[in-house]
């Protein structure tokens, strides 16, 4: 099984908002074979009575009566136990499934991130470690006794990037590092063709715009953007924030489209010094013909904007993010059943940027499936910026009208006062006349 490190899995684990954070859990513990159940918010009961507060989601009346509390920074099941149940406590596949489904990349993904790709960890044997307390447990028994006032989590965690071959670049607190990857590499079989070069990559075959040792970002993100417009997709971008080190602020956005709609939900944690990188403001759904954003205090609802939406972004990112110093092929993989490589790059030539280094995951055909860059902000001393940009799902995915939609008109009195405008003659619901979504 692919290394996933504590702290790269402690970071995926806080990009998810509480009730994901409570859903990741409860699905954890079934994929160990235990039946398990949400009874309110961040609260879980087993079959046998027994309860977890999952943090930060559970209140603090919920969490002084659980038997258990799964805590990041100080639970009895803490980010050290959380990352030992989910690697060596369930089976590979079912693992890689999680991965998939709450994080919005592969288990090799997460390898990658980890600074390790090659390296691998003993399979799971389907049994958990002594040390992660799931039912009854002397741990478990005590847990009552250690009561943690509910909150916010913010976790000290090391965020790792692929730099050059071999070497894991930290940055953060609380990590004790990763061995380096040596030189020599076992690439994934490729259809039949032989990895020959140095790198052990076959030229012939490279995504377009690749080669061994450059990338042409430019030819990349058309041929990118090409393969993603006219399909639907799941693109999530995340962007995280460090002060001297230490975790600042959290920015994710997952946007679905297919055919005429889109919705984007924001999840935003922290404080930030510098403007996040962004796609949209706030949770949004929008139609052929309307955008409805959300906002606290209601909605608001405009023409839909024209032009490619998220198709031209993305293809903006991949040029800024893979215009480098210094790039170079360091392994090849299979992506979303595709023969793909892995991308290492370094430096920006952007003045006065500095320890800019970052990866970029690429299948055949010039789609960027994952790109993650690392960089230093050059205007604000210690502030330090990791952007990742991932794409899944093309083709099949799918997109349903939120609830928050409720029953929102196109003159929906908007957040602040006015109105939506009443675009297509009048005030009529948001989707009176549906225009089904494609898929593919």
């Amino acid at each position: 099984m692919p290394v996933v490190d504590q702290a790269t899995f402690a970071a995926a684990v806080l990009e998810l908002d509480p009730a994901e954070r409570t859903a990741f859990v409860a699905a954890l513990w079934r994929a160990r074979g235990l039946d398990i159940d949400r009874v309110g918010p961040g609260l879980l009961r087993l079959t046998d009575g027994r309860t977890l507060a999952v943090q930060p989601a559970a209140d603090a009346d919920a969490t002084a009566d659980a038997d258990v509390i799964v805590a990041l920074d100080d639970g009895d099941i803490d980010a050290t136990r959380l990352h030992e149940l989910a690697l060596y406590g369930v089976d590979r596949k079912a693992l890689a499934r999680l991965t998939d489904q709450f994080f919005d990349r592969s288990l090799d993904s997460l390898a990658a991130e980890s600074g390790v790709p090659g390296q691998v960890a003993p399979e799971a044997s389907g049994s958990a470690p002594d040390s992660v307390p799931i039912a009854s447990t002397p741990e478990v028994d005590d847990a009552r006794s250690r009561r943690i006032v509910a909150g916010v989590i913010t976790v000290g965690v090391a965020v790792f990037v692929i730099a050059t071959v071999g070497t894991a670049i930290p940055f953060g607190s609380g990590s004790s590092g990763t061995a380096p990857v040596t030189e020599t590499v076992t690439p994934v079989s490729v259809d039949s063709e032989p990895a020959t070069s140095a790198s052990g990559v076959t030229a012939s075959w490279l995504p377009p715009g690749v080669t061994t040792g450059e990338i042409d970002e430019r030819q990349l993100a058309a041929v990118h953007a090409d393969l993603v417009e006219n399909h639907s997709y799941h693109v999530s971008l995340v962007y995280r924030e460090f002060i001297d080190g230490e975790p600042a602020g959290l920015r994710r956005e997952r946007i679905h489209v297919a055919g005429d709609r889109y919705v984007a939900t924001v999840h935003e944690v922290g404080t930030f010094r510098t403007r996040p990188v962004s796609f949209v403001d706030r949770d949004t759904y929008a139609n052929a013909t309307h955008r409805l954003e959300r906002h606290d205090d209601g909605i608001t609802v405009s023409p839909r904007p024209a032009g490619r939406l998220f198709v031209d972004d993305q293809a903006r990112l991949i040029r800024y993010y893979l215009s480098v110093r210094t790039s170079r092929v360091v392994e090849t993989t299979t992506v979303a059943g595709r023969p793909g490589v892995w991308l290492a790059t370094n430096g920006d030539p952007w003045p006065g940027v500095t320890n800019a280094v970052g990866s970029a995951l690429v299948d055949r055909r010039g789609l960027v499936h994952e790109l993650v860059r690392r960089y230093d902000d050059p205007e604000r001393e210690g502030v330090s910026v990791v952007v990742a940009l991932r794409v899944r799902a093309v083709g099949e995915t799918s997109v349903e009208r939120p609830d928050w939609v409720g029953n929102a008109t196109t003159n929906q009195t908007v957040a602040g006062g006015g109105d939506g405008g009443g675009a297509n003659g009048g005030n009529q619901p948001v989707d009176a006349q549906p225009h089904p979504a494609r898929v593919g």
